[in-house]
């Protein structure tokens, strides 16, 4: 592709932060801009690259095909390329601003790029995006350890090689801990009456897991309506790090207590790992890697129609990491947990699971067909965000029902009209849903009828801090509070995500304090928050009616499920952020109108009326 005008692109990208102008004499315009005024088109990109991907042939089978294993499961649909997690793959947002990075050198007709850049993989990924079009490209700073790095880098079997390493010693290490595991219970309930719900064990009420009472701030006050209907709930948790458990062991001997309650039988998916699928994982492990081996020649396929980008550089690790190295083995840790679980698990009727579109959601709902059990029905326990690509597919994988087809609930528990009409309009099949209460949030119900108070009168303000689950995300924001000069005395309170804890005496410039009230709890003590990123708690705080400010890392896209309201305020800087604090210093609370977002009535009768077509 050749241009005829003589227009230059100036790109810069330096800690994750792009910018660039198309001409000498402009000002710097920030990447993410572009992307938040074009977001639509350049989303749909992304999710048409990936059905390419998982529909492209090699050897007449595509790739779902070739990593369908005997036993019926399938670990494509559970890699991390698959599952466009932009937590556990950072480099989809690089592969986002490629996107918008070509719409504009296509858009200003350029021919020629001068880039500084700091980032090895992004050099040759723009490299071979300016060689696909035809134009020059000039890289400043390219300094040898880059090149050194590049060359190393590029060798095929690199990280092949190096993903073996990490996933042999993933397999030795959960071989060596199968010693120190506690034996599953297997006091199941069956029959008619009993229903399966699979949760996280995190977000459960401190308090009354100390007394032995199990209370999960996801479900609230939904097992307490399934038990009154008389049906007996099989609890099987995923266990994640949290105040209430800072281990396994510590998680299985709160079960025990809670497992004294006849109406709920719970266990740990950590503890259906013995010998026996160690072995099967070894198997099926080698089976994989031969797979992988065989189809090598998919590095040369990463493109999508019509585009000159290729994301190989930026997804090879996600590649290794999910064919060959410790996801490989995790994915197969869970495909081996679920079938034992299923297996073993009387026939339940109905089964419920947090929606989340994670891996090993995908190894659960093949098990559980795999061992005939009823329907199962996916629950939108939060929002909806804009980029979590996890819950966005094109419309040939969301339509697709046969053998390699990408695992699907039979029904999705949708808890409000607005995360109903994101699902529409991404296409999904209205007839899929169902509506529920979004038992989540029914304690806004109790801050509507409360009056509006300020706390302006305290001569130190308070600020309440939402940590979000990328630890470096919080550390950031407190990193740039702690470089603000405050005229007023403001104390700022951090509630972290329960997964990502801050030590609060690593900031001493701030009047930091750190409080684990439960976010019911805690919301009507203030007027003013900071939130992190794309954490859901900031959607409680702005239906709290809290002035809500959202801070963005430089770089990372808009994450937030607040992305395009009007009252809301994204910052990015210091600069913004003082900007925007000033401004909100003299502002009370402001009641949101809730009902809007998520439907919410104390008495749940959609839940109800769900529970009454099953039992």
């Amino acid at each position: 592709m050749f241009f005829m005008k003589n227009k230059i692109l100036f790109l810069n990208i330096s800690n994750n932060l792009w910018t660039f102008r198309v001409d000498s004499n402009q000002i710097n315009r920030y990447l993410s801009d572009y992307i938040d005024i074009n977001s639509k088109k350049i989303k749909s990109k992304y999710i048409s690259f990936i059905n390419t991907l998982s529909n492209h042939k090699i050897y007449g089978k595509n790739i779902s095909e070739h990593f369908h294993l005997k036993s019926g499961y399938n670990i494509w649909w559970m890699s991390k390329i698959a599952e466009k997690s932009s937590y556990k793959s950072p480099q989809i947002s690089d592969c986002i601003k490629l996107i918008a990075l070509e719409e504009i050198i296509l858009h200003n007709k350029c021919n020629k790029i001068i880039l500084t850049v700091d980032n090895h993989k992004l050099i040759k990924s723009i490299r071979k995006l300016s060689k696909n079009l035809g134009i020059k490209i000039v890289i400043n700073n390219y300094k040898f350890k880059y090149y050194l790095e590049s060359i190393r880098r590029n060798i095929f079997h690199f990280y092949f090689f190096l993903n073996l390493v990490k996933g042999i010693v993933y397999l030795f290490l959960n071989f060596i801990s199968v010693w120190f595991r506690t034996k599953p219970s297997s006091n199941w309930f069956k029959g008619d009456k009993s229903i399966m719900i699979f949760s996280y064990f995190i977000h459960l009420d401190l308090n009354k897991s100390k007394k032995g009472i199990f209370y999960s701030r996801q479900w609230e006050l939904l097992p307490k309506l399934i038990n009154s209907i008389n049906v007996k709930c099989n609890w099987v948790h995923h266990f994640l790090t949290s105040e209430v458990a800072r281990s396994p062991k510590q998680a299985i001997n709160l079960l025990e207590k809670f497992n004294l309650s006849s109406n709920n039988r719970h266990t740990l998916l950590n503890s259906y790992l013995d010998f026996v699928i160690i072995r099967k994982i070894f198997v099926n492990y080698l089976y994989i890697i031969k797979k992988t081996i065989e189809i090598s020649s998919i590095r040369n396929h990463f493109k999508f129609d019509k585009s000159s980008i290729d994301f190989w550089p930026l997804l090879m690790e996600d590649w290794y990491s999910s064919f060959v190295g410790a996801t490989c083995i995790q994915n197969l840790i869970f495909i081996f947990q679920m079938d034992k679980i299923f297996k073993e698990m009387p026939y339940q009727k109905l089964g419920l699971y947090l929606n989340e579109n994670q891996g090993w959601e995908r190894a659960m709902l093949q098990s559980w067909r795999k061992h005939k059990h009823g329907k199962i029905i996916g629950v939108q326990h939060s929002s909806l965000r804009y980029w979590d690509l996890r819950y966005f597919d094109h419309k040939d994988i969301l339509n697709s029902n046969g053998k390699f087809s990408q695992p699907k609930p039979d029904y999705i528990a949708v808890n409000g009209p607005i995360p109903l009409k994101i699902y529409l309009d991404a296409k999904y099949d209205k007839k899929s849903f169902i509506k529920v209460e979004a038992v989540r949030y029914l304690f806004h119900l109790n801050n509507s009828s409360k009056k509006n108070k300020s706390l302006i009168k305290n001569k130190c303000k308070k600020i309440l801090i939402l940590g979000n689950i990328l630890k470096d995300s919080t550390i950031a924001l407190l990193s740039l509070l702690s470089k603000i000069d405050f005229k007023d005395s403001i104390k700022f309170v951090i509630k972290a995500h329960p997964g990502a804890l801050i030590n609060e005496k690593k900031f001493p410039k701030l009047n930091l304090e750190a409080n684990n009230t439960p976010l019911v709890d805690l919301l009507d003590e203030f007027d003013n928050c900071i939130a992190v990123g794309d954490t859901t708690a900031a959607l409680d705080a702005y239906l709290s009616g809290l002035n809500l400010i959202v801070f963005l890392v430089n770089g990372e896209l808009n994450l937030s499920p607040l992305k395009g309201f009007a009252s809301v305020h994204f910052v990015r800087n210091s600069n913004q952020l003082k900007k925007v604090l000033d401004f909100n210093k003299n502002k009370s609370k402001q009641l949101n109108v809730i009902q809007s977002y998520y439907w919410l009535d104390k008495s749940l009768p959609k839940w109800k009326n769900l529970l009454n077509d099953f039992y």
